[in-house]
C-alpha cells in the first residue's frame, strides 16, 4: 500500500527525519511530521490521517495522552505508539 497519509510525531529531530523521509516517504506514504504531542494533536484533528505513529514520551503531550484526547473527541484513527526507552 502506498499513498496513504501518515502522521509521525517524534521529538527527536534525527529519528523523525529518518523515519519520515527515509523509511515512510521512501515507501510511498504521504508523511506529515510533528515535533511534539501538542503539534501532533492539532494536525491529527485538522487533517485526519490514515495512521498515526507517535512517540510515547514527548514534550507538551505524551503519545498516550494524545491518543486519549483524540478518543474523547470521537476521533479513532489507527495508532502505533513507539518508544526507544530501554531498547
Amino acid at each position: 500500500m502506498s499513498g496513504e497519509r501518515l502522521l509521525l510525531i517524534e521529538d527527536s529531530n534525527e529519528l523523525r527525519h529518518f523515519l519520515a523521509e527515509t523509511v515512510l516517504a521512501g515507501a510511498g506514504y504521504d508523511v506529515l511530521a510533528a515535533a511534539d504531542g501538542a503539534e501532533g494533536l492539532i494536525l491529527a484533528r485538522d487533517l485526519l490521517p490514515d495512521l498515526i505513529i507517535a512517540d510515547y514520551q514527548m514534550p507538551n503531550l505524551s503519545g498516550l495522552d494524545m491518543l486519549d484526547a483524540l478518543h474523547r473527541e470521537g476521533i479513532k484513527p489507527p495508532f502505533i505508539l513507539i518508544t526507544a526507552e530501554g531498547s
